[in-house]
């Protein structure tokens, strides 16, 4: 079932991320149907961590999922308190509704911006997929990947390698936003309340791609700097 692949996404950054992690945040729908938020502390070093409302922001917004039905996006998104800066590490996906269209679940694990775990991250991108399989022809470090993913099971490579290229980034001490997959165009990176990150990787697929507006496709193909294509 497409719902498998984003169950996988979600226990694989469960395995690998919330042992470290200062707390988890959690949103999905709960049995009444209605959308749920939740930030769980996990360690009891720090005495404060981001409100529900702080995290807002983080979260899926928007009500117009059907086109990344069954797809997932591994994402790490660094964002700023008053008192500390921060990163959340994490999976998102979209799966069916049991009565009508799609809706998008999301869990995210935060660090403080200081502790990024990166060999867990290269952990999990390893399980993913390993180091030698799929091609990304470089045009630069950073920007739009337009991928020519046809299903989420060819998407693994551009996945895992994004997850790669991130931890480079955050040993150099960048401030890196990624998404292994763009699900949405309320997902174009912008400098919402606490967002706070120096340069963005994402990428696309093209059955998702499409159902954008045109003014998010041409954004899109102005910060287009690589592709999968040989």
């Amino acid at each position: 079932m497409p719902d498998d692949t984003v169950i996988y996404g979600l226990n694989l950054i469960e395995k690998h991320l919330s042992r470290k992690a200062v707390c988890r945040i959690h949103f999905d729908r709960d049995e009444t149907d209605s959308y749920i938020i939740d930030v769980q502390p996990i360690t009891s070093v720090y005495s404060s961590f981001p409100t529900k409302e702080q995290v807002l922001p983080l979260l899926p917004a928007g009500s117009h999922w059907d086109a990344a039905r069954g797809w997932r996006s591994f994402f790490g998104v660094p964002f700023s308190t008053p008192d500390e800066s921060w990163i959340v590490l994490g999976c998102e996906g979209v799966i069916v509704h049991r009565t009508r269209g799609s809706y998008p679940v999301f869990r995210g694990f935060l660090f403080p911006a200081r502790a990024i775990p990166e060999r867990e991250l290269l952990e999990m991108a390893n399980e993913i997929t390993s180091a030698t399989e799929g091609h990304v022809q470089r045009k630069s470090t950073y920007g739009i990947i337009e991928s020519s993913s046809q299903s989420q099971e060819k998407h693994k490579q551009i996945e895992a390698w994004i997850i790669r290229r991130a931890v480079t980034s955050y040993h150099a001490g960048i401030r890196l936003l990624f998404r292994t997959l763009l699900l949405s165009e309320h997902q174009i990176p912008s400098r919402r309340t606490g967002i706070d990150y120096s340069y963005f990787l994402i990428a696309t697929a093209p059955a998702i791609r499409e159902r954008f507006s045109w003014r998010t496709r041409a954004w899109l193909k102005l910060y287009e700097t690589l592709n999968d294509n040989p």
